[in-house]
């Protein structure tokens, strides 16, 4: 019956830390494989604790406060998405939350019994009373964690000041493993203990809300910092626009000299010389004309405002596209993903040190309804980049500073789940990529 109570503790403490870990973290595995986990999990926790105890006793010890956040880490780097710094950092935030707030309660318990920690021990029935009490409260302070935070997208330097964070609640687990082996019994000084006790566990609070409260700040001061960049992104295509209708107006004024040229030749009865000078037109304008011709009006506009620019920045923009005459997908949000997608990829290319290797590779192609489903657009783009790392489906610089493919990336994505598309980012041997399976469907 102990065994089973035990087993049951454990994995009820498992559960805890994974409803913790929800508010702050995006699942890695859902459905079975999640919660089989979680079990394997508790399970493994319930072996470790009572192998412990074997070792050193009932009591609390260095030992299980080592072991114990350990095998929490993995289950935490196994389950979920994220940074493996802010994952450590939340881990001993809740380890020391959980462990300080539940000895607080013991604590207290046996201060108003006259109890000392074995006798409590010992005694099943009020033992076991107060560990159904303590995770029942663990429960409840999880859920109420999980209900007014939610997982979001991490700021792209934190893992310094996120270490210097973490020292706070390691400092509490210290505190507490002192208080364990200080005061097996009630004593005189019990109560200032527990008094010191209840401020480091209300401190712990206090620097959980103050590191979320520093982290949304910085993702505020990230989202200034491109929406900065993202105005002089705009100027950059405002000017390129207008060079582009400067030379459209060019185009219009060196048609009718071609005209008339033709038409002098033609009345002067120089048939063959103005068949020459025609196919001579013919080339001369086609390299001067649209980079791109898809047939649909909203893309060509967009690919090649793009392909202009990318002219303009040194950066080789090489497209490829069929015929998308006959998409579905609404002009706006198509040109959304691919404006952003391909701003992100100049954005990365600018920042490489040699003009050579400044280059953006680009497919739009539009795949017929056939017998394995309906019409859907696939879109890749591949550039040259300095290293990122990817995290999460976000995308996160090793360069202090820089953006990289950030700008836009949420907002691609968002537009991309309206659709059930799926996409893919990737980084290797110095390439960044980004492709997406877009089902053509009007939404």
């Amino acid at each position: 019956m102990g065994y089973a109570l035990s087993l049951l503790l454990n994995i009820t403490q498992t559960y805890c830390y994974t409803v913790f870990f929800d508010a702050f973290f995006p699942r890695k595995r859902t459905g079975k494989l999640f919660w089989g986990a979680t079990l394997v999990w508790g399970v493994l926790m319930f072996l470790l604790t009572n192998a412990v105890a074997a070792v050193q006793g009932p009591s609390i010890g260095p030992l299980s406060m080592l072991l114990e956040p350990l095998l929490l880490l993995t289950l935490c780097i196994v389950l979920y998405r994220g940074n493996l710094v802010a994952k450590l950092f939340i881990l001993m935030i809740a380890y020391a939350l959980f462990f300080s707030a539940s000895s607080l309660a013991k604590f207290i318990i046996m201060a108003l019994l006259g109890l000392s920690q074995n006798a409590l021990i010992y005694n099943r029935p009020l033992y076991t009373a107060v560990l159904c009490m303590l995770s029942a409260s663990t429960l409840f302070l999880a859920l109420a964690v999980r209900h007014f935070h939610h997982p979001q997208q991490p700021p792209q330097t934190q893992w310094p000041w996120l270490l210097l964070a973490t020292s706070f609640p390691t400092a509490t687990l210290l505190f507490l493993l002192l208080f364990y082996s200080a005061f097996p019994a009630v004593s005189t000084g019990f109560n200032i203990w527990i008094f010191c006790l209840f401020i480091m566990a209300v401190a712990n609070i206090l620097v959980l809300i103050l590191v979320d409260r520093f982290q949304r700040q910085m993702q505020k001061r990230e989202k200034l910092l491109a929406v900065g960049e993202r105005a002089r992104m705009q100027e950059e295509t405002i000017t390129a626009l207008s060079a582009a209708y400067t030379a459209q107006r060019k185009l219009t004024h060196d048609f009718k000299q071609y005209l008339g040229t033709l038409s002098e030749m033609i009345a002067q009865g120089n048939l063959e010389q103005a068949s020459g000078y025609l196919k001579q037109v013919q080339t001369w304008q086609t390299t001067r004309t649209l980079l791109v011709n898809s047939h649909n009006a909203a893309i060509d506009a967009i690919l090649n405002q793009k392909g202009y620019l990318a002219k303009q920045q040194g950066i080789d923009m090489r497209f490829t596209v069929n015929d998308l005459s006959e998409l579905k997908i609404k002009s706006l949000d198509c040109t959304a993903v691919l404006g952003n997608l391909l701003d992100n990829a100049m954005e990365a290319c600018k920042k490489l040190p040699a003009p050579q290797s400044r280059w953006v590779e680009v497919r739009v192609t539009r795949t017929p309804p056939g017998a394995f489903g309906g019409a859907s657009l696939f879109i890749s783009v591949v550039n040259p980049s300095n290293p990122v790392e990817i995290q999460g489906g976000y995308v996160t610089t090793t360069k202090p500073g820089s953006f990289a493919h950030g700008f836009g990336l949420p907002n691609v994505q968002d537009i991309l789940k309206k659709y059930n598309a799926e996409y893919v980012l990737s980084y290797d041997n110095g390439k960044f990529l980004f492709s997406s399976e877009w089902p053509d469907i009007p939404l």
